[in-house]
């Protein structure tokens, strides 16, 4: 994997609305994880997540993302459902199913709290890593192996901050409508776009991908920009945390930097990019 930047920018008012970290592993057998799920959910903390939610499961992860959509329903085998463990304002969410562990935070509506720092995040998601795998040991007499992890940040902006589809370059200086020899053609009001890159032979990649959609209570107009990594491992849940952890730490700093190299100067002044960046 080719090495991650050295520098974390720190933004005062970033545009997230959604980061999900995710670990995949060797898979539980699901009729006794669901058996035994209330023991994971007192060790996960039933006053932290006192709301319990059954889903359907996802796909497994792979490199590329897109091919994951295939791997579910190859066969008519049993499949546990995803259990959903929510915080009481329900902007913190511990998803388990019988091959997989996510954690999500989520900024639901503009009075909940806004995004505090990759920090949270991290402390959230270890913490249901570290009960997953106590749970795992004492009642699956079984040692988790992970095989892939994903860190996903979600951000939405609203074409209000610099003028809608036709000035996206006042947001993302790299792609630009206005230069486009349009005399027969009205401005853009919708963008769309995808960049991938592999960033080692481990096949890690970073996707950014750029989608026009509505605010769902307002219904503004708004640039969703997701900024994702995903990538193969090899690691022991007892034995290579710090090998995990080392994972996320450096996906996060590709992320944050690659937000802000790819976004204007004038946008940064909006989010609060602060001189000083920390060390990392």
């Amino acid at each position: 994997m080719t090495s991650a930047p050295k520098t974390r920018p720190v933004f005062l008012r970033p545009p997230v609305k959604e980061v999900a970290a995710t670990i995949q592993f060797s898979d539980l057998d699901g009729v006794s994880l669901l058996c035994n799920l209330p023991e994971y959910w007192k060790l996960l903390g039933k006053k932290q997540y006192p709301t319990v939610e059954f889903k359907r499961p996802k796909p497994k992860l792979s490199a590329p993302p897109e091919l994951a959509f295939a791997v579910l329903g190859e066969n008519d085998d049993y499949q546990a459902p995803r259990v959903w463990f929510l915080s009481a304002d329900k902007t913190s969410l511990v998803q388990l199913q019988s091959d997989r562990l996510s954690f999500n935070w989520r900024q639901l509506d503009k009075k909940k709290p806004a995004y505090s720092s990759y920090d949270f995040v991290w402390k959230s998601f270890s913490g249901a890593l570290r009960a997953l795998a106590q749970f795992s040991q004492k009642h699956l007499e079984k040692t988790l192996e992970a095989d892939f992890l994903e860190l996903l940040y979600i951000n939405t902006i609203p074409f209000t901050d610099f003028g809608g589809a036709a000035r996206i370059n006042k947001c993302i200086p790299s792609i630009s409508w206005e230069t486009f020899p349009k005399s027969y053609l009205g401005d853009a009001n919708v963008v769309n776009f995808m960049w991938e890159t592999p960033i080692g032979e481990d096949r890690s990649s970073l996707r950014v991908q750029g989608l026009t959609g509505s605010d769902l209570v307002s219904g503004e107009a708004m640039l969703r920009l997701d900024i994702q990594q995903v990538g193969a491992i090899s690691a022991n849940f007892d034995n290579d945390t710090k090998k995990i952890h080392n994972w996320f730490d450096d996906a996060h700093l590709r992320i944050v930097n690659t937000f802000k190299d790819m976004t204007s100067a004038e946008m940064h002044k909006k989010w609060g990019l602060k001189d000083e960046t920390t060390t990392h």
